[in-house]
């Protein structure tokens, strides 16, 4: 095991001859080849890490490293937020904007017509809502669907239209609706605890 160890450090760290250096340059297959394959077979490189290798030095891949190496360097811990803190008046208007909508759609008699077909005929009623929802249609469907949002809210049709207009509210930063409502909550404590 030492030796193995002490063979790669060697090969690693030893300086390149002139010849190897000119050939690299000049891109000289018939000596390259050959120092390859004997640098391969002493650092014991197996096929995974032979095909690796030779990704790596792909000009594709070296300019896309490039690329990310230029650019600036932007870490923080944790995981990305979807939402900004400044953003979050922002949904509690489009929760308030929602919510009338919604109750309309879940007050309309059980018929065969679409979601779809619902909102264009509300929309005379609530054109920004109706077009927000239309835009999220598939999300709508899914809120409408999901069963955990109506466990929220069984006593009263306008309870489930609030609770629908929460989960909704986050669908332009593509928010889980547990989350969505969970900000929601969080900008409403907020602009009550903010000084006038």
């Amino acid at each position: 095991m030492r030796s193995k160890f002490k063979k790669r450090l060697i090969a690693i760290t030893e300086l390149w001859e002139a010849w190897l250096y000119e050939a690299i340059v000049e891109g000289d297959r018939d000596k390259l080849i050959p120092y390859i394959v004997q640098r391969s077979e002493l650092l014991e490189i197996n096929d995974d890490e032979m095909s690796r290798l030779l990704a790596a030095v792909n000009p594709t891949v070296l300019r896309a490293s490039q690329k990310q190496l230029e650019k600036k360097f932007s870490f923080r811990p944790g995981a990305k937020a979807k939402i900004p803190t400044s953003q979050y008046p922002h949904l509690v208007k489009v929760a308030d904007l929602l919510q009338p909508a919604i109750l309309s759609v879940l007050k309309l008699p059980p018929t065969t017509r679409t979601i779809s077909e619902r909102l264009r005929y509300l929309k005379k009623d609530h054109s920004e809502a109706c077009r927000f929802l239309t835009l999220h249609m598939d999300r709508f469907q899914e809120a409408l669907d999901n069963d955990n949002l109506l466990e929220r809210a069984k006593k009263s049709l306008e309870a489930r239209a609030r609770v629908l207009a929460e989960a909704m509210a986050g669908a332009e930063y593509e928010l889980k609706f547990s989350i969505s409502r969970e900000r929601l909550r969080k900008a409403r404590l907020l602009s009550q605890n903010k000084p006038l």
